[in-house]
């Protein structure tokens, strides 16, 4: 199976732990992203998050720095995960760099994977933690 490997970077006006907390907090992570969300948060723990879409572990984790998942959707070919790597960088002004890379990501994904990250979590993800505007449901 081909792979090939994600690489996105996004400025979110808020400390890093703001960001690290809506990821992991199923509560926070439905409130931005508007889809249903159980959340382990917890090494080991699992995720089910997207209306059900997006499943998988989190394999290491370092409360406002550092998340790693083996991470996988719905339309990935069977049984197969990627890992998902998001690094926060905190600069010196406060704010958030969200460094993400998605390695062994099935190569016939990734054309609609790229924007998906886009519209379902960085633009309201940035609106959520910036605005305080809370997502209505889109399921």
């Amino acid at each position: 199976m081909k792979s090939k490997t994600i690489s996105q970077n996004v400025l979110i006006k808020v400390p890093v732990q703001k960001v690290y907390n809506a990821f992991m907090n199923e509560e926070q992570h439905k409130d931005f992203t508007g889809f249903s969300a159980k959340i382990e948060n917890r090494v080991g723990g699992e995720f089910l998050t997207c209306g059900e879409r997006n499943f998988g572990y989190s394999l290491f984790l370092e409360p406002g720095q550092r998340i790693i998942q083996a991470w996988s959707h719905k339309d990935f070919p069977d049984n197969q995960y990627s890992i998902i790597d998001i690094k926060l960088v905190e600069s010196k002004d406060g704010h958030t760099e969200l460094i993400f890379h998605q390695l062994g990501t099935p190569a016939e994904c990734v054309e609609w994977l790229i924007p998906g990250w886009e519209s379902t979590y960085w633009t309201p993800l940035k609106k959520y933690l910036e605005g305080g505007i809370i997502q209505s449901p889109r399921e």
